[in-house]
């Protein structure tokens, strides 16, 4: 798994790990997200990061929803960091990253793959088109509820994992 400066092409190996009690304090310091992680301490939340640097490229709060009629991994915020935000700037790849992971979490809880998150109406289309999330209804002024369903994950696990979810896997 690899992030790519969007100037030079330069590839750099990345991990993506649980954020732990202690590192929330210096998200909100760092100033570099525009969004108050510290409001998910201790939930399920991870960051990405360049193997063997402390400094975190993106952030993702997931929530399992295994209830009846739901089954799917929820993508609640998900955030890159400023100075990587924009089609010239800084490091490529960190959200399809961090979508792949969801991906595969997303099997690994027994979802088959299958994510749901609310795009800002901004963002919708990139999600639709760059990462093949479908539209499947409109939430009043908060945007778009989309999903990724087997087959679309698979693809995301393949293209920003490495990896492959197959039927040998669940």
């Amino acid at each position: 798994m690899y992030v790519e400066d969007k100037q030079t092409g330069e590839k750099f190996d990345v991990e993506i790990g649980r954020v732990e009690l202690k590192e929330f304090a210096g998200l909100k310091k760092s100033q570099r997200f525009y969004f108050d992680w510290s409001k998910y301490k201790g939930e399920e939340v991870y960051k990405l990061y360049i193997n063997g640097a402390k400094e975190v490229l993106g952030l993702m709060r997931v929530i399992d929803r295994p209830e009846p009629g739901h089954d799917y991994l929820e993508i609640d915020v998900l955030e890159i960091s400023k100075e990587n935000q924009g089609k010239e700037k800084g490091l490529g790849r960190i959200g399809g990253c961090l979508l792949g992971f969801a991906a595969l979490l997303s099997d690994e809880y027994g979802h088959e793959g299958f994510l749901a998150l609310v795009a800002k109406n901004k963002k919708a289309s990139l999600f639709h088109k760059k990462y093949g999330f479908q539209y499947i209804g409109s939430i009043a002024v908060l945007g778009e509820r989309m999903m990724s369903d087997t087959r679309n994950s698979i693809e995301l696990v393949k293209e920003y994992m490495d990896k492959t979810i197959s039927d040998e896997t669940r």
